[in-house]
């Protein structure tokens, strides 16, 4: 799996040349944004951006797919009411929330990513979150299946701008479940979804 590269220190590597930021504070913090505004992330041929209103279709496709998979691996319950609709992505659009994985063959997979705090993580029962620092949390993340490395580069998107990150999955999602542990996510208890349904939460912090 190719590495991928973020833009954490002062310095970056681009087209084999080394960018120096500016000295002062001020100049530095400018830069900083810059550099972050320009980042894409990358791995085996994946770009994490931002979706706009022409991914919505896709997208819903995206979703589709993932529903289509959890049935056919023994989920029969998450999402059974057409959960993410149209109307949660728009409203993921509007709040500037919603990011997809695009590669070669199109968008893969698609998710919110929402940094401060969430609501349904206040009470978790069977274990405790590693800590109370601020975090960002990703939900409604589904892949369509035609690329490997999809979670691994959302997790690693994500972490470049959150020192704490949180999900949560439904206790028969078997390949989530698997895969969010693989990627060094510690499961941390359950935690109830707005309608009461227990979800198993994980939290990874950035080292």
């Amino acid at each position: 799996m190719a590495k991928i590269r973020f833009f954490r220190n002062y310095a970056t590597e681009s087209c084999g040349k080394r960018a120096t930021p500016p000295a002062t504070d001020t100049a530095m913090m400018k830069f900083k944004r810059f550099l972050l505004f320009l980042q894409k992330v990358m791995t085996d041929g994946i770009t994490i951006r931002k979706a706009t209103p022409d991914d919505l279709e896709a997208i819903l496709e995206v979703y589709e797919s993932a529903r289509r998979y959890m049935r056919a691996t023994g989920n029969l319950t998450q999402w059974s009411d057409g959960y993410p609709a149209r109307r949660d992505i728009e409203a993921d659009m509007a709040a500037g929330n919603c990011y997809v994985a695009e590669a070669e063959e199109g968008i893969v997979a698609a998710f919110a990513f929402i940094k401060g705090e969430d609501p349904t993580y206040r009470i978790i029962e069977d274990g405790a979150w590693l800590n109370d620092e601020p975090y960002g949390t990703i939900h409604r993340i589904a892949s369509d299946g035609r690329r490997s490395g999809v979670l691994a580069a959302c997790t690693e998107f994500c972490l470049a701008r959150t020192e704490n990150l949180r999900l949560d999955t439904h206790s028969d999602n078997r390949p989530m479940l698997a895969a969010v542990q693989r990627l060094g996510f510690i499961r941390c208890g359950v935690i109830f979804c707005r309608d009461g349904s227990p979800r198993t939460a994980f939290q990874k912090i950035r080292r």
